[in-house]
């Protein structure tokens, strides 16, 4: 199943894109953006690709320093701590100890169509992207959860969920819209942070597909 590709927010950025032709053989190509379907690679030359045969990509960061021994995962850790520090200064602080959780965006790709479910999104006027986005049943809110691109993350808060409308599908929603507006923001991998002791939050999440990030 195809993914959503790169999109004009993502042109001049460098990528990693993974293709899989119609023989079923998986390339990658890896240079910057030109234009939705044309990237010039690190040797100059440019290199055009269908779209539809994306099967992962992601925005390639600079670093500033090597990584040492182990560097990969506490980098993610320093990355993870400094996201969720941005996100505080406009959420309200979790108390106590608490428990994160991690997911990729093509974790979660687009749903069919359901003619009676609604997307609405809402942008925030903040010092960084952030779109409350919510689902709505006919007229009638059924989810919806605050996302913010911080640090390379889309950082997920303020979920809700109606108690008289908790249909799986309808989270399943939510969650897809938000990893599209972190793929459009270039981030490739969503985050959430939980109570330590709310089981039911935890179950909720590990369900949709989320791991814990020790």
């Amino acid at each position: 199943m195809s993914i959503p590709p790169p999109s004009a927010f993502q042109i001049g950025e460098r990528l990693t894109i993974a293709l899989r032709d119609s023989d079923e053989v998986t390339h990658e190509l890896l240079g910057t953006l030109l234009d939705e379907c044309t990237i010039r690679k690190r040797d100059g030359t440019i290199a055009t690709f269908d779209p539809a045969c994306i099967t992962h990509w992601r925005v390639v960061r600079k670093t500033t320093f090597k990584a040492g021994t182990g560097a990969p995962r506490s980098r993610r850790i320093q990355e993870l701590n400094e996201a969720f520090s941005i996100v505080q200064q406009i959420t309200a602080t979790l108390p106590g100890e608490t428990q994160t959780l991690v997911a990729d965006t093509t974790d979660f790709p687009p749903m069919p169509p359901d003619g009676a479910m609604r997307v609405e999104h809402k942008k925030l006027n903040l010092t960084f992207p952030a779109e409350l986005v919510s689902i709505f049943l006919d007229e009638h809110k059924v989810a919806s959860a605050l996302i913010t691109i911080a640090n390379s993350w889309g950082v997920i808060t303020e979920l809700f969920v109606d108690s008289e409308n908790h249909d799986p599908k309808f989270v399943k929603a939510l969650i897809t819209a938000l990893a599209r507006i972190s793929q459009n923001h270039g981030c490739a991998r969503l985050t959430v942070r939980l109570h330590e002791n709310d089981e039911t939050a935890k179950s909720l999440w590990e369900s949709l597909g989320f791991r814990f990030h020790n």
